[in-house]
């Protein structure tokens, strides 16, 4: 299950149908997630009524990719970077657009670079869809950052 479970319109109704097939089918619900950022239950209010052991797995990374040099170059600057990464989620897009809309807000005071990583966009139009993107090494620029 993911860290985050986004809100449905019927929430209870939902939290029900997911608490009735848990149970009925499964014995450990793995959570993909680190308890210490967010616990399941701050967006799945029925954790307690679940029948079987609820197991935090961590986050699953994959290896780190080579990267080339035009990436390295990007990773090295030394403008503060804005990382963003959308999936492919319908609200991916809102997201993007806010980014589009801030940097030159930004730009004056807090001069910076954007780095975007997205998932296949579910919008054929979409002025953001870039095939370079999903392919670009994001654990190179998570390194980067100053968390």
């Amino acid at each position: 299950m993911r860290d985050i479970v986004v809100p449905k319109q019927n929430q209870a109704r939902h939290e029900e149908k997911v608490c009735k097939l848990i149970n009925k089918y499964f014995d450990m619900l793995l959570v993909h997630s680190d308890p210490n950022f967010i616990r399941l239950e701050e967006t799945f209010s029925r954790v307690n009524d679940l029948n079987c052991q609820v197991h935090y797995t961590g986050y699953v990374a994959q290896k780190v990719p080579r990267v080339d040099c035009e990436t390295r170059t990007k990773i090295q600057e030394k403008k503060p970077l804005i990382l963003v990464s959308v999936g492919g989620g319908r609200f991916g897009h809102e997201l993007l657009e806010c980014i589009v809309k801030t940097a030159p807000i930004l730009k004056e005071s807090l001069p910076h670079q954007i780095q975007t990583f997205t998932e296949k966009l579910r919008f054929k139009a979409s002025p953001f869809r870039d095939k370079k993107s999903s392919s670009e090494p994001i654990l190179f620029f998570l390194r980067r950052g100053n968390y």
